[in-house]
């Protein structure tokens, strides 16, 4: 599995501690903000709550089953279509994200 590297060191900006995260093919900047009040990724939407978080993942299978077998909290695989398939799980924090295969 390839590793997020971190880019910039932690730093404090205007409001809080940021650092900085990419891939190793480098497309994605994923910046992480430290707070001290009790956060979470998600938001409500008709009353849902929903993920903000999607990772494509190559192999949704495998991953589905690795991660339910390590006791991760994690959703049916749903299909949308043909060809477009994911899954929600739940990390440690309580945070909703979502694995898709396209």
């Amino acid at each position: 599995m390839k590793q997020f590297k971190l880019k910039t060191p932690k730093f404090q900006d205007d409001i809080s501690f940021v650092a900085v995260l990419t891939p190793p093919e480098g497309y994605v900047v994923l910046l992480l903000v430290e707070t001290k009040d009790h956060t979470t990724a998600d938001f409500l939407r008709d009353g849902l709550l929903y993920q903000t978080f999607t990772l494509n993942c190559p192999d949704l299978d495998y991953t589905h089953t690795s991660l339910k077998n390590s006791g991760v909290e994690v959703s049916e695989i749903i299909w949308r279509g043909e060809n477009a398939k994911y899954f929600v799980f739940t990390d440690p924090s309580g945070n909703l994200s979502l694995f898709l295969s396209v």
